[in-house]
């Protein structure tokens, strides 16, 4: 499920996990998930409903490591991987 708040705020839960995603102030932005110093991993065991939701909020995915691995920036540019570990051999 995601939320939007006051058009800058994006709330991202899966099952107990919650995470919110707000504007910060970043100074390096990293063109690829392979060249960032930091990112984050979220799990999903569906991943056709968590890219749905994504892309239903306007948030682009801009990288594919295979099936199953997507990645994406927040409004900062920090990258997030979104990992369906079931489909990782």
């Amino acid at each position: 499920m995601i939320e939007i708040q006051h058009e800058k705020f994006v709330w991202l839960k899966q099952r107990e996990s919650v995470i919110l995603l707000r504007p910060g102030r970043n100074h390096i932005i990293h063109k690829t998930y392979q060249e960032t110093d930091i990112a984050f991993v979220m799990y999903t065991d569906n991943i056709e409903n968590a890219l749905a939701d994504l892309k239903s909020s306007n948030i682009e995915i801009k990288g594919s490591d295979g099936d199953g691995c997507y990645t994406f920036t927040d409004p900062d540019g920090n990258w997030i991987q979104l990992v369906d570990p079931s489909s990782k051999s």
